[in-house]
């Protein structure tokens, strides 16, 4: 990955660049090309192109995050006595809830809808290789503890003394 951040303030920034992905023989390169852009002293505004847009509410300790994404993949197997090549898509609409209980602990719960999904295999004798995956609704719940400074406390020390 090649790129480029040009930060604007504490909350406004943009970046660019392109990455590159290399599997079984086939080079994907993907360019890309996103920011932030606050709206207001507690909305912002988050885009990565072509994959992510989402608009975030950030008060105190709680953050939520409502937007849409596209994602995929691609996995090289052995299929039989060849390789064969893994393909999934999906695009989905999300809503999050980050709530921040001290510096070091959080909980994030996700939940959304996936209305696209797409699982193809490259061709293969006489077997079917694509397969469509019904939409669906989907939730999640993580955790973390922080120790220490995280990575933007950390560059954010060193730009400001």
């Amino acid at each position: 990955m090649v790129g480029q951040l040009h930060l604007r303030g504490l909350k406004r920034n943009f970046f660019y660049g392109i990455a590159a992905t290399y599997s079984d023989g086939l080079l994907i390169p993907s360019p890309f090309f996103g920011g932030s852009e606050p709206i207001g002293e507690k909305f912002v505004f988050n885009y990565t192109l072509p994959a992510q847009i989402n608009l975030q509410y950030k008060d105190n300790n709680a953050l939520v995050t409502v937007g849409a994404s596209f994602d995929g993949y691609r996995n090289g197997i052995l299929y039989i006595t060849k390789r064969k090549n893994l393909n999934y898509y999906a695009g989905l609409t999300y809503a999050s809830f980050r709530y921040k209980f001290s510096k070091t602990f959080m909980v994030r719960v996700e939940g959304g809808y996936i209305f696209y999904q797409k699982l193809q295999y490259t061709k293969t004798d006489n077997v079917v290789t694509k397969f469509a995956v019904n939409p669906s609704p989907y939730v999640q719940v993580g955790f973390s503890v922080i120790f220490g400074k995280t990575l933007w406390e950390k560059i954010f020390d060193n730009v400001i003394t």
